[in-house]
């Protein structure tokens, strides 16, 4: 499969379609991303997809290949589109420069914040004319046009991008002041290792978080390592004023830029689609610029528009547009460290004598700038030569204004001896603390009196430590810390049943009404809102969304009715007769996007009753009628939003266990109706074909096969769907490549270890593991290893043992061996017999208090002091629910999850239902971090297991997937198997074992602590290996046992009992067990002596891996 797109190639219509299609993808996944989702209009531009890209590439084509230079279409207003306005702050009288808001409290009843108070009534009073509000213009350009962009972006833009340099992973790969180094992480495009465009991943940039968090890493270090060298800095820390507004789209066709950003020359398609494009922005800054024509005040400054803020392809173009900045930092200013985030940037210099304030400092970059022929220029107040006023970089390039920094958010900090250490220590740890904080699961108030104060602490600004080398007292830093917040509410809304969080939801809404929806801060984070309403609608709680709508509405008439109120577009007045026109069109816009947020999160159809409250609601509001039309017909829109993977639940639902999903999905007969079978790109259709038809036969297999909901349907029905809808054709969020691995079980055949099916089943994943590989191909974009999951292995334990399959989780040849020593984390978890229950009858207690309780220790876990490598959780102790979200948190910390998790009601017999353990083992085989999903079936219910289901409606306990001899499983480096319970008691599964494992894990619901305790202890010798049990916490007992000499070294770990739920961690030395069994019972060793007739598998043996390695 071809990954990169050669324009000149494309000489007919068919295969410049296919390019569109291939740029569609990309084109649809930033829009989601992006600040404006857009989602009304890639529905019905996906509903006829084969006409619109047709019309696209014949127009196109005629473009790129005819002799005329007339491209008029790519400028009309058609398809530039329009914009529209959204919120950037909110100025009461006194606080023209923007400064953030210092609350003022006192203690009654009412809280102050600008100029509006909130009284114990609810009410609010405006207590001041004068204000201003500030907005900024945001593109609505039409789909052709993201489209064209995405298609610029891999086919020139990724060319130009390269002049950037490459972002280092780490200081150790960077080789300072060369221009094969990037000084730039943002925005920055995702490309294969070979460093090429990627055409077939999901989106076009990287990760934003994790560039944004690699450019804050490396600046630390560097000055941590600098200070630790004893060295004086000076760290500068800058943005640029309006910098989108500021930048000319006509750079683009200008040689000056081009050429240095170029190893080659542009072929004559790439030419021309380069100049397509830039006349694209250009027409759109003009269609903008005429319909602002009346909003400027006669005889003043225009309200500035450059390049369009929501079209992704903006941020590529603004960030070469630095190139020639970068350039003449690194070149001239030799700094110890230079990164740019688009805009905002940070530079390290060591001091010089001539330092001794800011001012100097900027002096000194101006003389550089100006040896280098850059124009950098600093503007003093009047003739005090102390304070600067302005620093203006440019114009870079001839069709440019100068860029301005802004004076309110550009800093000198001088950082020398240990106080400067002291300093970028403080502000190191507390950036690491706010990555903990979004690896962390929720954190959520014990009591409902306790969310007023969460909220408010997150969306103000007192109290916290600096996270950056800005002051802490910024808009980001409230922005960041309230988006903490509310994923933490997002998750409970997906997790917790509405009714068992109330009390907290009604709270939570409550207060974000009165504190959120207050108009200063609805400026300051109107980007939130929509996901606010979305959380009333998804748990039906039409109390919350009236109070929520209530204070927008409010809000809405405040500013309606401010006198004197002051309006600025991108920084410039409007003239005052087109101040009521500017605030209409920003509510418009912000009353669309509530809408969007309504109808992509109504999963389940409106009552009469509710559809009335709603309509009252709405009413009371004052909000237009839009908003309730838009919730009256929301849930006729969830299915067509849902088939194009724009709802808030992603499609890939379909295929996912139905005790994975968080909320509901449409129905089949809903979906059938809406899907509009858009077609694939020709280079992505084998793969697709073959990935349909893989997902249909594995998961319509019994074993596999999931219920879909009450219409009766199963997953090849689902299977059958996503083969039309054009949501899993183009994705926004694929599956991961561990979804795919837990939908199809691609490497969970637990009869791997049966010797009457192990060739049979080796040769089985081999194939399915090739299927699996082209469906990560074409829903990721990347390859992973060919080596099959499940291999043969020669297991010589004793003189007539067969080899036995083993199943090996990928893994990357940078991660540490598990061989080495492996810190295990037992989760000692209460589960009452009520729990099991309601679970072995499909009614899984899935309270607000257990949920906080299993996030506690997940938390715990993550945060440890110590690198944890497996977590592992007691029998029946984890709903299936929520398996899936602590799961993935703990992989993204680089932790597994063994857990015995809740009875699951059989789908092949009425009465039945599984009892087993769910593993996601962590790896980074694939260049980041991933997981393997396996799953291991309990093969016969104890005794006492077996009355008690026989007690709940004459229930039986059926494996979904049967074995004959456990299964071993090899994660990095160390052999591992499970045990459930009650099968730790089967010897011949144990002498199965003895000799091919390091350590044996064993969830337990047990009450038989003395047997069970013999048996523990004896297997530790008998199997020479390392018993990790965790046993519920009610009963206690839970241990690390080693087979050591001295007796009292055997116990690692053991606990019982506790008040409540907690973990405790222990480590295991998985070779220096190797090398005392290697070595046949050395008396030095630190082992007890191998029991008769012990021989480890070649696999596990030290000299054998040594002689492997020398060859």
């Amino acid at each position: 499969m071809s990954r990169t797109i050669e324009l000149d190639a494309l000489q007919d219509v068919e295969s410049l379609e296919n390019a569109l299609k291939l740029a569609y993808r990309k084109a649809k996944v930033d829009l989601y991303y992006s600040n404006d989702i857009r989602s009304a209009d890639l529905v019905a531009y996906e509903a006829k997809l084969e006409p619109n890209i047709r019309s696209l590439a014949e127009k196109l084509l005629r473009s790129l290949n005819g002799e005329s230079e007339d491209w008029a279409w790519a400028a009309s207003k058609e398809f530039v589109g329009e914009f529209t306005l959204i919120a950037k702050r909110f100025d009461a009288k006194g606080r023209a420069d923007g400064s953030a808001r210092e609350p003022e409290t006192r203690p009654s009843d009412e809280v102050r914040t600008g100029f509006v108070s909130f009284y114990a009534d609810g009410s609010q009073k405006c207590r001041s004319a004068g204000a201003t509000a500030h907005f900024r213009i945001l593109s609505r350009c039409s789909i052709d046009m993201h489209i064209l962009a995405a298609l610029w972006i891999g086919a020139v833009g990724s060319k130009l991008e390269a002049a950037l340099g490459i972002v280092p992973k780490n200081l150790e790969s960077e080789e300072r002041n060369t221009d094969s180094i990037s000084s730039s992480f943002g925005d920055r495009l995702r490309r294969d290792k070979r460093n090429e465009y990627n055409w077939h991943s999901p989106g076009s940039f990287k990760s934003y978080i994790h560039q944004y968090r690699r450019w804050q890493r490396q600046g630390y270090r560097t000055i941590s390592e600098s200070l630790d060298r004893g060295e004086s800095l000076v760290a500068v820390t800058a943005d640029f004023q309006s910098f989108f507004p500021s930048l000319d789209a006509g750079l683009l066709l200008d040689p000056d830029f081009l050429e240095p950003q170029l190893e080659s020359r542009m072929t004559r398609a790439e030419s021309r689609l380069n100049s397509i494009f830039a006349t694209a922005l250009l027409g759109w800054r003009d269609a903008v610029k005429a319909d602002l024509g009346d909003w400027n005040r006669p005889g003043e400054e225009e309200i500035p528009v450059g390049l369009p803020i929501g079209l992704p392809a903006s941020g590529l173009v603004a960030n070469l547009a630095l190139s020639k900045f970068d350039r003449v930092v690194r070149n001239e200013l030799n700094p110890l460290f230079y990164g740019r985030y688009v805009d905002d940037l940070v530079l390290v210099v060591r001091k010089t004598e001539e330092m001794s304030s800011g001012v100097d400092v900027w002096r000194w970059i101006e003389k550089r700038f100006e040896l280098a022929g850059e124009k950098l220029e600093l503007d003093f107040e009047g003739e005090d030569p102390d304070k600067i006023i302005s620093i203006c970089y440019g114009p870079p390039f001839s069709n440019e204004s100068p860029l301005k920094f802004s004076a309110d958010k550009t800093r000198c900090i001088f950082l020398e001896g240990e106080a400067g250490i002291l300093l970028i220590n403080s502000i190191e740890q507390a950036a690491r603390e706010r990555t903990s904080e979004w690896r962390a699961l929720p954190e959520i108030p014990a009591s409902a009196q306790d969310v007023k104060r969460t909220v408010v602490t997150a969306a103000g600004s007192d109290g916290e430590a600096a996270d950056g080398l800005r002051s802490v007292h910024t808009l980001a830093a409230s922005r960041a810390r309230f988006a903490l917040t509310l994923r933490d509410y997002e998750a409970l809304a997906k997790d917790v049943p509405p009714d068992a969080w109330r009390d907290h939801r009604s709270e939570f809404l409550k207060v974000v009404s009165d504190q959120i929806f207050d108009l200063e801060k609805l400026f300051e984070f109107e980007r939130y809102v929509p996901r606010l309403l979305q959380i009333a609608v998804q748990t039906r709680d039409w109390e919350g969304l009236r109070i929520q709508l209530v204070a927008l509405g409010r809000s809405l008439r405040t500013i309606r009715a401010l006198k004197e109120l002051e309006v600025q577009v991108n920084g410039v007045p409007v003239a005052e007769a087109l101040v009521g026109a500017a605030v209409d069109e920003w509510a418009g816009g912000l009353e669309m996007a509530m809408v969007t947020a309504i109808r992509r999160s109504a999963g389940v159809p409106l009552s009469e009753n509710e559809i009335l409250r709603i309509e009252e609601a709405n009413r009371e509001a004052g909000l237009s009628e839009k908003i309730f039309e838009g919730l009256r017909s929301a849930h006729e829109h969830y299915a067509a939003l849902f088939a194009s993977d724009l709802a808030s639940t992603p499609l890939r639902a379909l295929l996912l266990p139905h005790e994975w999903r968080q909320s509901p999905i449409p129905r089949f007969s809903e979906l059938e109706g809406v899907l509009s079978s858009p077609g694939m790109p020709s280079a992505l259709q084998s793969d697709f074909e073959n990935l349909v038809v893989f997902i249909a036969d594995r998961c319509a297999s019994k074993e596999t096969g999931q219920r879909n909901g009450g219409d009766g349907s199963t997953n090849r029905d689902a299977a059958e769907i996503l083969r039309k809808a054009g949501g899993f054709q183009y994705p926004t969020r694929p599956m991961s490549a561990g979804e795919l691995l837990a939908v199809t079980r691609a490497i969970a055949r637990c009869d791997a270890a049966s010797d009457s099916s192990a060739q049979s089943t080796v040769k089985g994943s081999e194939s399915d593991w090739q299927s699996f590989i082209a469906g990560v191909r074409l829903l990721r974009g990347y390859s992973v290893d060919d080596e099959a999951p499940i291999r043969m292995v020669e297991a010589s334990v004793d003189e007539s043992s067969e080899p036995v399959a083993v199943v090996r989780v990928p893994r990357s040849t940078s991660e540490e061996d598990l061989d080495n020593r492996a810190a295990i984390a037992l989760a000692a978890i209460r589960t009452t017999r009520d729990q099991l229950s309601a679970a072995a009858h499909d009614a899984p207690d899935l309270s607000l208090a257990r949920y906080r309780s299993l996030c506690r220790l997940a938390n715990s876990v993550i945060s440890h002091s110590e690198q944890i490598d497996i977590m592992v959780c007691p029998e029946l102790s984890v709903p299936r629910e929520w398996y899936s979200r602590v799961a993935f948190k703990l992989q993204a910390s680089g932790v597994s999850l063994i857990a015995g998790v809740e009875y699951g009601r059989s789908l092949r017999t009425e009465k039945a239902v599984t009892n087993q353990a769910w593993a996601n083992f962590a790896h980074s085989a694939w260049g980041f971090r991933s997981a393997v999903m396996y799953i291991q079936d309990k093969q016969r219910s104890s005794r006492g297991e077996e009355r008690n289901l026989l007690a709940e409606n004459q229930l039986v306990l059926e494996p979904a997937c049967r074995w004959g001899k456990p299964p071993i499983l090899e994660h990095r480096g160390m052999l591992l198997a499970v045990l459930i319970c009650s099968e730790l008691t089967n010897l011949e599964y144990r002498a199965h074992l003895r000799g091919r494992i390091d350590a044996l894990v064993v969830p337990e619901w047990n009450q038989d602590l003395k047997t069970f305790s013999s048996i523990i202890e004896s297997s530790a010798f008998d199997m020479h290996a390392y018993m990790i049990q965790a046993n519920n916490r009610v009963h206690g007992d839970s241990r690390i046992r080693a087979p050591y000499k001295d007796e009292w070294k055997r116990d690692i770990l053991k606990v019982s009992g506790g008040s409540h739920d907690h973990v405790l961690v222990g480590s295991i030395d998985v070779r220096a067990l190797r090398e005392f069994q290697s070595k046949h019972d050395d008396p030095r060793g630190e082992f007890k002596a191998l029991p008769d007739g012990f021989r480890p598998s070649e696999g596990r043996c030290i000299w054998n891996q040594r002689q492997s390695a020398h060859g």
